[in-house]
């Protein structure tokens, strides 16, 4: 990283945050959209949706990890884990 350059770009057509807990969200937004090159359609109002859509999401692919663990996993293993819950 060379110091001095950053530049600081501003666009009127980025979503902007108001309320102050949704920086999270937004980042999260502004990146999967830079990354998929999609044009911002998002807005402040819509951030309470978007969170439970981050949410199953991620809920979703760590229950996906779990089953592929436990998949691989003997049968005594799986028994174990069982008794401890």
């Amino acid at each position: 990283m060379i110091p001095g350059s950053w530049k600081l770009l501003k666009n009127k057509d980025v979503p902007a945050q108001s309320a102050p807990v949704d920086c999270g969200v937004f980042m999260l937004m502004y990146a999967l959209y830079m990354a998929l090159n999609w044009e911002f359609d998002f807005t402040q109002h819509d951030m309470a949706h978007i969170r439970i859509w981050w949410v199953n999401l991620l809920l979703s692919k760590m229950t996906h990890a779990r089953k592929k663990q436990r998949t691989s996993a003997t049968v005594e293993a799986c028994k174990e884990e069982a008794e401890e819950i």
